[in-house]
């Protein structure tokens, strides 16, 4: 039988030591489900607060899925409001920032691959 995580209930965590603006609350799904191919984070972002800043990652491509809210995604070229259900990827290199600027806290998801890198 497959294993089953509720999105909306799985436990949170917070890392210590996170700067301000950056204190998101989250939960990692792909090790809940038994997932090894692809990895699955839920992040509650109360207002004010970001997942991460503008960063590079390589080569893993993510995909931002707008579960509740209406958060801020942030990239190269522009800055766009989501709001639920709707869905956006980020190919391997160059990555968005997601934002929350309202009320309530927004809740997304970030479902990347998670390729092995190669050693040189």
């Amino acid at each position: 039988m497959t294993d089953v995580a509720n999105l909306f209930d799985a436990p949170r965590a917070r890392d210590d030591g996170d700067p301000p603006g950056y204190e998101v609350p989250y939960a990692r799904i792909g090790p809940l489900v038994g997932g090894a191919a692809l990895g699955m984070s839920v992040y509650e972002l109360a207002p004010g607060n970001s997942v991460c800043p503008y960063h590079f990652e390589y080569p893993d491509e993510e995909w931002l899925i707008v579960l509740e809210g209406t958060p801020t995604l942030r990239d190269r070229t522009a800055r766009r409001s989501s709001s639920p259900a709707t869905s956006s990827a980020s190919r391997a290199g160059p990555k968005a920032r997601t934002s929350s600027r309202t009320t309530p806290p927004a809740r997304c998801s970030w479902r990347c691959s998670r390729r092995r890198r190669r050693p040189p």
